[in-house]
């Protein structure tokens, strides 16, 4: 029998196939996470990566630049289960803003101050331009290098737009 974490990894991906048919994702597999890393759009600066944890308390959608160390900190939303009311309703939050991410040209702001790195994702949806989310950490965590307080980064839409909704 299938435990959910695995029904919604199994899910996520089928609905994927529609949406980004020569864009799939990479998947690995561990006992409680699954990592879906996203290929780079042409042009793009970063990658999107989504987290798909093995409890169902947790899911993630975050991006990792293409220059510099792989592990840099950089932007991410992590979905926790406290905030919904149900595991469905989460993962239905996480489901539109992975594909709002992935249908529509995205820009990720960098900024710089005194104690934070601060990150923000812009979703450009034809005329108006959406804030996904944004977050801080304590510098000096590892980040991109920020010549200045901002740095811009910009990805074009790695995946068509659907018919549909991919919101559970």
């Amino acid at each position: 029998m299938e435990t959910q974490f695995e029904v919604a990894v199994d899910e996520l991906l089928v609905e994927l196939r529609g949406v980004c048919d020569g864009a799939l994702p990479s998947v690995e597999r561990e006992r409680h996470l699954a990592k879906l890393t996203f290929p780079p759009a042409p042009g793009a600066e970063y990658a999107f990566v989504a987290y798909v944890y093995g409890d169902g308390n947790a899911l993630e959608v975050g991006a990792r630049p293409l220059e510099g160390p792989a592990e840099a900190l950089f932007w991410g939303r992590t979905f926790e289960l406290t905030d919904y009311s149900s595991f469905q309703e989460m993962l239905g939050h996480f489901k539109r803003d992975l594909l709002a991410v992935l249908t529509n040209d995205t820009v990720i702001v960098q900024f710089k101050g005194l104690f934070f790195w601060s990150f923000e994702c812009e979703v450009l949806s034809g005329s108006e331009t959406i804030l996904i989310t944004g977050h801080s950490t304590l510098r000096p965590a590892r980040a991109p290098s920020c010549r200045g307080r901002r740095r811009t980064y910009r990805g074009p839409a790695l995946c068509r737009r659907p018919d549909r909704r991919l919101d559970g």
